[in-house]
C-alpha cells in the first residue's frame, strides 16, 4: 500500500498528462495535470465515456489509437485540441497496451505532453529558414564551409549546381576537388586571397572563374567568406557564400557597349544588387552567429558531460555504446574508446548480461517497458577488474538525427551501500532500541532490539505517528520531547517506565537527539532508548548491601558492649546469690532479675548473629532430616488451625550450616508466618538441590556454585511492596507494640549471609510470603538441574 502511495504521489507531480481507459474506452484515471492542461479535475471526467468526455470529433480522431493499442500495438500522434476554456495547444498523445500477465490487454496507458511550445518555435525556425532559401534562391547564392583541419568542404545544392560537381560519396568535396575546378589563370589569385584572408585577417572576397566539370563551361563566381578561430586563435574553418556573376558579367560587357544609355539603370541595378548582398551579408552573418552560439553550446555542454559526478551512458536500439562520458570511465575503468561501439552488457554481471538484449529487443517492438522513464532504481554494474558495483539507475528514450537512442544516468552509491549495511548491522546488533523519526513526527526506522521490546514489528509502526503507536498520555510526552530536541537542537535523555512485549515492567534511559543532513539542517528525531532496569536493581542492591551494613557495623558494636554490661551483671548477680542463700528473703528477687539478663542474652545474640560477629558451629546438616527432627517444635510453635506441608526433596540435602542457628531460622520464619495468618492458613516447607550458573539471572550477584534450597511459604496476608524493602532491617516490625522485636528477619539475614547463603523473599498482600534460604551444598551433595532465578523479579537480601 506504501508503494502504490508512492506510485500516486510520483503520477500526480509528473508534468505530463497520465491517464487510464479501460477496454470499454471509459477514462478511469486521471492525473493532476489533466487540470492543469484541459482544465477538468478528476472527478469530472472518471468514470465517463471518452466520447463524452472529448467531443465527438476529438473521439473519431483517437479512436483509431485507442483501437489499435487495444489490439496490443502502441500508437502515437500529434494533434491540436482545445482545453476547458478554449485554448487550442499542440499534443504529442501516446497510446500504450497495458498487458495483464498473461499477455492480454486490459486496457490502455495515455500519456499526453503539450508540445505548444516546441511547435510554435519550429514553426517560426522553418519560417526563418524558407525566407533565408527564398533569398538565396532569388539571388543564385550558394553556401560552403572549408574544414582546414581535414580539408574537406561542404557545399550546399545550389553550390554544386553552380559547379556542376558530383560530391563523392564517402569523402564529399575535398580541397583538391575545389582546386581544379578553379581556372588555371585563377588560382594563384585565390590562394593568395586565402593566404590573407588567414595570415592578415583581410576579407575574403573574390571573384574568379571555374569549369563546370559536368560541360566545361566558363562560369564566373564571386565569393565572400569569414574565417571562423578557435581559443588559440588558430583558423579551423572558413565559411562563405558564392554567386554565379556570369550573367553579370556578360551585362556588364553588353552595357558598356550601351554605356551612355543604359547608365541611369546600371546604376539602380547595381543599387538593388548592393541590397540585395546586403541582405544576404546579413543573413550569412545571422547563420554565423548561430553557429557560433551552437558551437560554443555544444562546447558547454562537452564541459558538463566531462565534469559530471554521475555516469551518462548513451546506446542505440541494439544495445551499442554511442558516447561514454568521463564520469563513466572512471566508474566502470574503461576508457569511451574501449566502449565505443561494444554492447552495453559489458558492463553487466549476470543474469542482467544475459537478459538485457531481450529485454531491449522487446521494447522496440512492443513498447513494453520494466524500468523506463520510472525513476532511479538500484542495479549492479560490473567494472573493468570484474567486480561488482552498486549503481542507481535512470532510464530516457530520446530521437535523435532520425536514431533511437537510450540515456541512462548511472550514480555509484558503492560506498553508500556499505555504510548503509554497516549501519543496518550496527542498528540490528546494538544492545539499545533504535528509533528514527522524521519531523512529521513519523517513524522512519527502528531496530530488531525495538520491535523485540515492544511487540511491534517495523511494519507495524513504520510512516505512524506516535499517537498511532502508543497511549495518548505517552505519546504526548514523546511528542513534547522531540519538538524540544527539534526546538533546541540539542539532545535530551529522559527516565521512563514502560511494560514491556513479555509483560513486565521495564526501566527506559531514553536519548533523544537531532538528525541532520548534510548541511546541517535538522532533518528528523533519533531516539535510542537503554534498558536501566539490570542498573537500577544493581543500585538497589547495592544501596541496600550499603544500609545492612552500616546497620551491621552499628548493632555489632552495640550488642558487644551490652554484652560486656550483661555479663558484669550476671556474674555479680550470682556472687550475691551465692552470699546470700537459697533461704534469705531477698533470693526471690534474684530470680526474675536472671531470667531477664537470659532474655537479654539472647536478644544480643540475635544482633550479633544480623551483624555476622557471633561465631557459628559449622559442620554439614542433611537438612531434610532437621526439618524431619524440628516438625514438633514448629507444630508446638503454631495454632491449631495452621495447616502444615512437608515437602523434602527426595535425595538428600546436605549443607555446610549451623545447625542450631539454621533451625533458630526456620523457628523464625514459622513464627512469623503465624502471625500473618491470624484466621489460619497453610505453611509449606519444601526442600531441593540447585545449581546457580554464572549465566543465570542472579540477583545481588550470588556466587555461582551448588545450593541447597529451602523454600517456607504461607497464603496469609502478605507484605506490602514499601516494607518488603526494609523486611530485613533491624529492629524494623509490622506487629503491634510488644509484639516483636524486629530481629527475627534480621537475624535470619544475619545467619544466611555468615554462612556465605543468601535469603529472597516474594510477597503480595492478601496472598501470601515465599521465603527463599539458599546455602551452600556439602561436599557429597550432588548438583541440582533447576535455576531457582529463572524469571525470578524479588527482592534480594
Amino acid at each position: 500500500m506504501r508503494i502504490a502511495r508512492r506510485a500516486d504521489q510520483v503520477l500526480n507531480t509528473l508534468p505530463v498528462l497520465v491517464c487510464y481507459i479501460d477496454p470499454d474506452k471509459r477514462l478511469i484515471f486521471a492525473n493532476n495535470a489533466y487540470k492543469d492542461m484541459f482544465g477538468f479535475a478528476e472527478e469530472e471526467v472518471k468514470g465517463r465515456k471518452l466520447q463524452d468526455v472529448l467531443g465527438e470529433a476529438a473521439f473519431l480522431r483517437a479512436e483509431t489509437h485507442i483501437d489499435l493499442a487495444l489490439q496490443g500495438q502502441p500508437s502515437e500522434y500529434e494533434n491540436a485540441e482545445r482545453t476547458k476554456t478554449g485554448e487550442l495547444r499542440g499534443l504529442l498523445i501516446s497510446y500504450v497496451p497495458d498487458f495483464d500477465d498473461a499477455g492480454v490487454v486490459k486496457g490502455v496507458i495515455v500519456a499526453i505532453v503539450d508540445i505548444s511550445d516546441q511547435l510554435r518555435t519550429q514553426i517560426a525556425l522553418e519560417e526563418s529558414e524558407d525566407r533565408l532559401n527564398l533569398s538565396l534562391d532569388a539571388g543564385s547564392i550558394g553556401t560552403w564551409t572549408w574544414n582546414l583541419v581535414d580539408g574537406s568542404h561542404f557545399w550546399d545544392d545550389r553550390m554544386v549546381a553552380m559547379t556542376g560537381m558530383v560530391p563523392d560519396a564517402l569523402t564529399g568535396i575535398m580541397e583538391d576537388d575545389f582546386v581544379k575546378s578553379l581556372h588555371p589563370d585563377d588560382v594563384a589569385m585565390v590562394e593568395e586571397a586565402v593566404r590573407r584572408s588567414l595570415e592578415e585577417d583581410v576579407e575574403y572576397n573574390v571573384t574568379y572563374r571555374i569549369l563546370r566539370r559536368d560541360d566545361g563551361k566558363v562560369r564566373d563566381i564571386n565569393a565572400l567568406a569569414s574565417v571562423v578561430r578557435n581559443d588559440t586563435g588558430q583558423a579551423i574553418r572558413m565559411t562563405g557564400v558564392a554567386v554565379d556573376v556570369t550573367k553579370q558579367k556578360q551585362s556588364a560587357a553588353e552595357l558598356q557597349a550601351a554605356y551612355a544609355s543604359l547608365e541611369e539603370r546600371v546604376a539602380e541595378r547595381t543599387e538593388a544588387l548592393g541590397k540585395s548582398n546586403q541582405r544576404m551579408q546579413e543573413e550569412i552573418k545571422e547563420r554565423m552567429r548561430f553557429q557560433a552560439e551552437k558551437a560554443e553550446s555544444e562546447a558547454f555542454v562537452n564541459t558538463v558531460l566531462s565534469n559530471m559526478v554521475d555516469a551518462l551512458i548513451t546506446i542505440d536500439k541494439h544495445g551499442l555504446v554511442s558516447s561514454f562520458n568521463q564520469a563513466a570511465e572512471n566508474i566502470f575503468g574503461y576508457s569511451a574508446a574501449q566502449v565505443h561501439g561494444q554492447n552495453i552488457t559489458m558492463l553487466m554481471p549476470d543474469p542482467d548480461r544475459t537478459q538485457h538484449d531481450r529485454y531491449l529487443s522487446d521494447y522496440v517492438a512492443t513498447g513494453r517497458s520494466k524500468i523506463l522513464g520510472k525513476g532511479p532504481r538500484e542495479v549492479i554494474g560490473r567494472h573493468k577488474n570484474g567486480g561488482s558495483l552498486f549503481l542507481e539507475l535512470s532510464i530516457s528514450e530520446v530521437v535523435f538525427g532520425g536514431r533511437t537512442l537510450f540515456i541512462g544516468a548511472l550514480r555509484d552509491i558503492s560506498e553508500r551501500k556499505r555504510l548503509q549495511a554497516l549501519f543496518d548491522r550496527v542498528a540490528e546488533n546494538s544492545p539499545n532500541s533504535i528509533l528514527l523519526k522524521d519531523l512529521d513526527g513519523r517513524v522512519v526506522l527502528v531496530n530488531r532490539l525495538f520491535e523485540d521490546w515492544t511487540g511491534l514489528s517495523a511494519s507495524d509502526v513504520v510512516g505512524k505517528t506516535p499517537h498511532e503507536i502508543y497511549p495518548s498520555e505517552y505519546a504526548e510526552r514523546v511528542i513534547a520531547s522531540d519538538q524540544r530536541v527539534v526546538r533546541t537542537g540539542k539532545a535530551e535523555t529522559e527516565e521512563w517506565s514502560t511494560v514491556f512485549a513479555d509483560g513486565v515492567t521495564h526501566h527506559l534511559m531514553a536519548t533523544s537527539f537531532p538528525v541532520m543532513d548534510a548541511d546541517n539542517n535538522i532533518i528528523g528525531v533519533g531516539t535510542i532508548s537503554v534498558d536501566a532496569t539490570d542498573l537500577r536493581a544493581t543500585e538497589l542492591q547495592l544501596r541496600r548491601a550499603q544500609k545492612m551494613e552500616a546497620i551491621g557495623q552499628l548493632t555489632g558494636g552495640i550488642a558487644h558492649d551490652f554484652n560486656n554490661l550483661l555479663a558484669i551483671m550476671l556474674g555479680n548477680l550470682s556472687l550475691l546469690g551465692e552470699e546470700l542463700g537459697p533461704d534469705h528473703g531477698s533470693a526471690v528477687l534474684l530470680t526474675p532479675t536472671l531470667r531477664a539478663i537470659d532474655k537479654a542474652s539472647a536478644l544480643t545474640a540475635r544482633m550479633l548473629a544480623f551483624s555476622r560477629q557471633q561465631p557459628l558451629d559449622v559442620h554439614e546438616v542433611d537438612v531434610n532430616e532437621l526439618l524431619h527432627n524440628i516438625q514438633p517444635l514448629i507444630k508446638r510453635s503454631l495454632m491449631e488451625d495452621i495447616n502444615i506441608e512437608f515437602g523434602p526433596a527426595s535425595e538428600q540435602c546436605i549443607c555446610i550450616v549451623d545447625p542450631g542457628q539454621l533451625e533458630q531460622a526456620i523457628l523464625n520464619l514459622s513464627i512469623n508466618a503465624r502471625d500473618a495468618m491470624p484466621r489460619g492458613g497453610r505453611l509449606n516447607f519444601a526442600t531441593t538441590k540447585v545449581t546457580i550458573g554464572a549465566t543465570d539471572n542472579r540477583p545481588d550477584n550470588v556466587t555461582p556454585g551448588n545450593y541447597v534450597m529451602i523454600t517456607v511459604s504461607d497464603n496469609g496476608q502478605g507484605i506490602s511492596s514499601d516494607n518488603v524493602e526494609r523486611i530485613f532491617d533491624p529492629f524494623f516490625t509490622t506487629k503491634g507494640v510488644g509484639k516483636g522485636s524486629g530481629l527475627g528477619l534480621s537475624m535470619v539475614y544475619g545467619f544466611v549471609k555468615q554462612s556465605n547463603g543468601h535469603v529472597t523473599v516474594a510477597s503480595r498482600e492478601n496472598e501470601g510470603t515465599t521465603f527463599k534460604i539458599f546455602l551452600p551444598a556439602g561436599p557429597s551433595a550432588l548438583p541440582g538441574n533447576s535455576d531457582p532465578f529463572d524469571g525470578i523479579h524479588e527482592p534480594f537480601g
